[in-house]
């Protein structure tokens, strides 16, 4: 499955698989609902108020003629729709679009979905690498799942800690654990892999301990590689509730 990465200013990497049609359909059916529903209320207000529901009924078909934008742009790429079944718009870095991206996406909806009864955004989905339909084409987006299906640390572009969506982590001490000490437990664990050199994996095991009063039974080989996968699983906590905000 596609994948959409967004490297964080943690140096983490969190994939998001990118939607599938279903979920972008249903969300988009919730929206529907949601503008018919509003639709009916500025018509029960014109009927019921005269010339006073006609003044009512301007700003409420004005509202919902822009709901997909204020939503999109306000809730961070999110629709009602988009919020319930957990995808969001981002830029295909990952990164969160500008406004001027949701405008583009906005005004290409009568395309995207007024024309054969949303074939179009349809077909663009399905035959387009990642998922866009027209719109998400002209501003540079996607849709994506906000469940993470890994999460890769990364120092200078190259992985040095994977660890699944399901991870436990061992030590709650390691989310205080600074980047430059996980730096030197990848040190010290290279250099005990290269030439079974000890004594930097050792020290740099009871200073981590003694720093955050760890108290382990663990090997150093296993004590260090275990802190660094529970600060890559910390990092990733932080960073995913970051995005979400």
């Amino acid at each position: 499955m596609n994948s959409v990465g967004i490297q964080t200013t943690q140096n983490i990497a969190l994939h998001y698989p990118l939607a599938g049609v279903g979920p972008r359909i249903g969300a988009y059916l919730i929206d529907s609902l949601i503008v018919i529903a509003v639709y009916f209320l500025a018509i029960l207000l014109l009927t019921q108020g005269g010339m006073t529901g006609l003044w009512l009924i301007i700003p409420v078909v004005i509202l919902s003629w822009l709901y997909f934008l204020l939503c999109e742009v306000f809730m961070n790429g999110q629709t009602v729709g988009k919020k319930a079944l957990d995808i969001k718009v981002v830029k295909l870095d990952g990164s969160r679009p500008s406004v001027g991206a949701f405008i583009l996406r906005w005004i290409m909806i009568p395309i995207d979905f007024g024309i054969m009864s949303g074939a179009v955004a349809l077909i663009s989905i399905v035959a387009t690498r990642h998922g866009q339909r027209l719109g998400d084409l002209l501003a540079g987006t996607t849709v994506v799942k906000l469940k993470v299906g890994s999460i890769h640390a990364l120092q200078k572009k190259r992985t040095l800690v994977s660890i699944e969506e399901d991870y436990i982590p061992t030590y709650p001490q390691a989310a205080d654990i600074t980047d430059e000490e996980v730096r030197l437990m990848q040190q010290a664990l290279a250099a005990f892999n290269r030439n079974g050199t000890r004594g930097p994996m050792e020290n740099l095991r009871k200073k981590i301990q003694d720093k955050y009063r760890i108290e382990t039974e663990d090997l150093p080989i296993r004590f260090l590689t275990t802190l660094q996968k529970d600060h890559a699983y910390f990092e990733r906590e932080r960073s995913m509730h970051t995005l979400e905000e």
